[in-house]
């Protein structure tokens, strides 16, 4: 992955260093090896959760909706999100959520809710 591919990483850095924060640091508050947060500013690797995406933010102070629009197409984690909302939520909202899901847009399970609120 080149530097233009890996918003993530040098924003999680940025915000790292913003934060007088080491990697060690913030890997060990949000539950990871020491070497993770590294792998992922270098690029090297992404989140493959949800949910560390969301710890990262937390112990950053950033917006993890945000941080997970840098990470590529949907995870299963993800999909399994929006399976469950389709089926709870009304006709047009699970057309539009299925839709959603069908354009591969690398997006977060809010980010996709909200995108919805716009086109009503």
């Amino acid at each position: 992955m080149d530097d233009e591919d890996n918003q993530f990483g040098r924003v999680i850095r940025a915000a790292r260093q913003r934060n007088g924060l080491s990697q060690q640091a913030v890997a060990r508050a949000c539950g990871m090896r020491d070497q993770t947060i590294s792998r992922y500013e270098m690029g090297k690797t992404t989140p493959e959760s949800y949910k560390r995406i969301a710890a990262i933010a937390s112990v950053l102070g950033l917006d993890a909706q945000v941080l997970r629009q840098m990470t590529g197409p949907l995870y299963r984690s993800d999909e399994r999100q929006i399976e469950r909302a389709a089926s709870a939520a009304s006709v047009g909202d699970a057309e539009h959520l299925a839709r959603l899901r069908a354009s591969g847009q690398p997006r977060g399970f809010g980010a996709l809710l909200l995108s919805g609120q716009n086109q009503q």
